[in-house]
């Protein structure tokens, strides 16, 4: 066994080891296969802690001995869940929390505003209604205090 170019050389030429090519884009991930000699067939899996487009797994194993051309099976983050944020705005904090937990997303009441609205009510949420947000994410509000009577200190 030696080494030629960071091949393995096992007395053929037609074998080479596997890169490590684990937490690394999937670019840069099939550009060192290709440098090894060895070609990529990729998949994609939901993953909650790795970015989108980060290799997860790949068979064979760093270090291993494979045919050159071989296809070296990656598996790749298509990124966290999406959900879609439901309108939240005009409903109490309560009804919120409930409307947002049966999507994976929760509530935080970022401040509260005078309004005409009556107190306690959502008057703005972000991210807006509709929009896509990550499985788990935050989803802020305003929240009405009401409108003071002239002479209060509001």
């Amino acid at each position: 066994l030696g080494f030629l170019g960071g091949r393995a050389v096992l007395g053929n030429l037609s074998e080479v080891s596997v890169p490590d090519v684990k937490l690394l884009r999937q670019d840069e991930a099939v550009r060192r296969l290709a440098a090894a000699g060895l070609r990529a067939r990729v998949t994609t899996s939901r993953n909650q802690d790795v970015r989108q487009g980060v290799v997860i797994s790949q068979l064979p194993r760093a270090g291993q001995i494979a045919e050159r051309g071989l296809k070296v099976r990656l598996v790749v983050s298509s990124g966290p869940r999406q959900v879609v944020v439901p309108d939240v705005v005009g409903r109490s904090v309560a009804e919120a929390e409930e409307l947002l937990a049966e999507r994976g997303l929760s509530v935080q009441t970022a401040a509260e505003w005078p309004s005409l609205d009556p107190p306690g009510t959502i008057i703005l949420q972000v991210p807006p209604p509709g929009t896509e947000a990550q499985h788990g994410s935050v989803v802020g509000v305003v929240v009405s205090r009401g409108f003071p009577e002239e002479g209060d200190d509001d």
